[in-house]
């Protein structure tokens, strides 16, 4: 199969990981990506297709929830162009509560966030998105298993739980 060479009018997906993230949720996106561009290349090779860019608190490895070390293409508040798309993994709750405090990560979705056609996050990736500001007066899903964190922090977000599917909780996110 011929490698899809990626145009300059292709679509530049970020995304903004960060230590402890959940491997699946940084790489699972990253392939689906990688899977459209293969099967563009064969279907319309005239469509620009996506460019990837990982994100992390700084260029190079940095360190997934189960151990599996990865390479950040930049970092965050380094990445020296507009992303089409940006996306931020979920994590488990210790290293969600370090990215929740990282004020770099937080003020760059925030100033980030804006100038970007798409924000997408993963399972508790909503948290991070949330807590700069991006999901105020806006709905948002996330994980069922996530009810406990959201009550939690009725004080920082006013949610709700709307009829769902039973594996996820929908809440419009406003300062609280």
């Amino acid at each position: 199969m011929k490698k899809r060479e990626i145009k300059d009018a292709a679509r530049t997906v970020a995304v903004a990981a960060y230590e402890g993230a959940e491997l699946l949720d940084v790489t699972g996106p990253i392939e689906v990506f990688n899977m459209l561009n293969r099967c563009l290349s064969e279907t319309a090779p005239e469509q620009p297709g996506y460019r990837i860019v990982l994100l992390a608190e700084k260029s190079g490895p940095f360190t997934t929830c189960p151990g599996v070390r990865i390479v950040a293409d930049h970092a965050w508040d380094e990445f020296p162009e507009t992303a089409d798309t940006i996306l931020v993994p979920g994590s488990p709750d210790a290293a969600l509560e370090v990215a929740l405090k990282n004020r770099r990560l937080i003020e760059w979705l925030a100033q980030a966030g804006p100038r970007t056609r798409r924000l997408v996050s993963v399972c508790t990736g909503a948290f991070l998105l949330a807590e700069a500001g991006l999901l105020n007066g806006r709905r948002a899903t996330t994980h069922w298993l996530d009810l406990e964190r959201c009550a939690a922090n009725t004080r920082r977000w006013r949610w709700r739980m709307t009829p769902s599917t039973p594996a996820t909780v929908r809440w419009p996110l406003r300062p609280g």
